[in-house]
């Protein structure tokens, strides 16, 4: 289904539209600028050039250690398979490797407890499910009033549960 169908479904489904196919291309489906994507076609000193490497400096996407805590919310329609099916542990990953290379930078693992490694490590596991959360839907999932709704709910949950999470960190350092 395009994006454009998913959300005219929504607008149906709630009896009232969410947005236009006008306004979806409008506002939507624009162009937007060349770098706001991190990829690596760019401007540098305003001629077009790929540079992989300017994206990553740009981007920054292995500077674990300045990572914040992620969470997701994600879909649950196979239309928006590839979010419903890596969002939980591509987002985790970035969290664990945030942990490790930012809040525990510095700490010898090998001088904590062993009640304090196990817990450690549970809690590390648990990261998946602890900042994942889903909203029946496809990519458009956030739309509408019960999607919105929902993903508000959502949001006010993982920002709970992300400073549980720090706060647990600190107690086992």
């Amino acid at each position: 289904m395009a994006w454009a169908d998913e959300i005219e479904a929504i607008g149906h489904a709630e009896d009232e539209p969410v947005i236009s196919r006008e306004e979806y291309a409008r506002f939507y489906r624009c162009n937007h600028s060349i770098q706001f994507r991190g990829e690596v076609e760019r401007l540098q000193g305003g001629v077009r050039v790929n540079s992989l490497e300017s994206a990553v400096d740009d981007v920054g996407p292995f500077d674990y250690a300045h990572f914040p805590i992620c969470a997701a919310i994600a879909p649950t329609s196979p239309s928006d398979a590839r979010h419903v099916l890596t969002d939980r542990v591509s987002w985790a990953f970035y969290t664990v490797s945030a942990i490790w290379f930012g809040m525990l930078s510095g700490v010898d693992v090998h001088a904590v407890s062993q009640a304090a490694w196990s817990e450690l490590r549970t809690l590390m596991d648990s990261i998946p499910q602890r900042l994942t959360r889903h909203v029946p839907g496809g990519h458009f999932f956030f739309i509408g009033k019960t999607g919105a709704s929902e993903t508000a709910r959502h949001v006010d949950e993982l920002i709970r549960e992300a400073a549980r999470l720090e706060e647990a960190l600190q107690l086992i350092k």
